[in-house]
């Protein structure tokens, strides 16, 4: 059976709303916010360009929805262990590596984005996160790192001119605002979901697995330069081949590894042995 949802009070197929979907992360990634043609992506998508407007008023508002699927997919191929902060930045840079256009589809929002919109979790909050998202309607007491939570943010939202409750909150459509336990912060999934890691980090400095001299800001912020190091310098990947001792894949992951390792050593669990 064909399920309908609705984005934007729309009704859509899922798979007519995949493919739009699907169509502009492509077209984001490669043409950048400014460049992308919304007529490029309702031909990729099978569909017409009077389609696309009638899911999504505008191409920024496109972007933040397919920002926020990506959002999701990164939450569960990355996962932050403060007592492993090494294995952290090697799961960024494999998602990244393996996904370049993931990272493109970002670059072109913290490059475009204007300060006051930039998205959300961008440098120096960490990179793997960095999207303008609509506003979050979850409870204030979820945990914002939980990838099954970070999801609920990225379906369709309320039809326009209507209103929304979820977790106790009042969210008109657009985001306009937000009432409730969230006190009217209006906080999007992925400022939630940085400032959740943050948090984390500062837990584990609490619990003495971390130093404590560090601000965990710079901790987030550090990890993710690193961790990206190679997908931000295309220069100097394209010279590794011939300049490099070892120019492998896997010689750059460890080198991303060990950098974070002599920053942010692993806690030793108990049980194990050095």
């Amino acid at each position: 059976m064909l399920r309908i949802t609705k984005v934007n009070g729309m009704a859509s197929t899922d798979s007519t709303r995949d493919r739009i979907v699907a169509a502009a992360r492509a077209e984001f990634a490669r043409y950048g916010i400014a460049g992308a043609r919304v007529d490029r992506i309702a031909k990729a998508a099978r569909s017409s360009k009077e389609r696309v407007y009638a899911y999504f008023r505008s191409k920024e508002e496109l972007y933040a929805f397919v920002a926020a699927r990506e959002l999701v997919v990164a939450a569960e191929a990355i996962h932050l262990d403060p007592r492993d902060l090494p294995t952290y930045a090697g799961q960024m840079f494999d998602h990244f590596t393996a996904h370049p256009d993931r990272h493109r589809f970002i670059a072109w929002g913290r490059l475009e984005l204007p300060p006051d919109t930039k998205p959300a979790g961008t440098d120096p909050l960490g990179a793997e996160q960095p999207f303008l998202a609509p506003t979050d309607t979850r409870p204030a007491d979820t945990d914002p790192a939980e990838p099954s939570a970070i999801a609920e943010s990225a379906g369709a939202g309320p039809a326009r001119g209507q209103s929304a409750k979820a977790g106790g909150q009042s969210v008109e459509a657009g985001g306009q605002s937000v009432e409730g336990r969230s006190g009217g912060r209006g906080l999007s999934p992925y400022r939630r979901a940085i400032l959740g890691k943050i948090e984390k980090i500062r837990r584990a400095q609490q619990a003495g697995d971390l130093d404590p001299s560090w601000d965990p800001v710079d901790i987030m912020a550090l990890i993710s330069q690193i961790a990206n190091t190679w997908a931000d310098q295309s220069e100097i990947t394209s010279l590794a081949p011939q300049a490099a001792a070892d120019p492998t894949l896997a010689a750059r992951r460890a080198a991303v590894v060990r950098a974070v390792s002599v920053l942010f050593p692993p806690t030793q669990r108990p049980g194990t042995t050095a």
